[in-house]
């Protein structure tokens, strides 16, 4: 569950997408985030990179992360 603590605003985000989130938490580029995710799920990269974008995009469009901050995956 992500909190954005000056809304007071939730989300859930599912297995994948938490995940992803800790990695984006602890620094790691989407490409690693992608390896990662890539070696614990049964999805093709293309997959999951697509999903991880998606990640990225929602989680920007709610203003819990910058973009700018998560270098893109080569």
């Amino acid at each position: 569950m992500v909190v954005d603590l000056k809304s007071g605003r939730c989300w859930q985000l599912n297995a994948v997408g938490a995940e992803a989130w800790a990695l984006l938490q602890e620094g790691s580029t989407l490409s690693n985030v992608v390896d990662a995710l890539a070696s614990r799920y049964d999805v093709g990269r293309a997959q999951l990179t697509a999903d991880v974008r998606q990640i990225v995009n929602d989680l920007t469009a709610q203003g819990l992360i910058v973009q700018d901050a998560v270098p893109s995956p080569r």
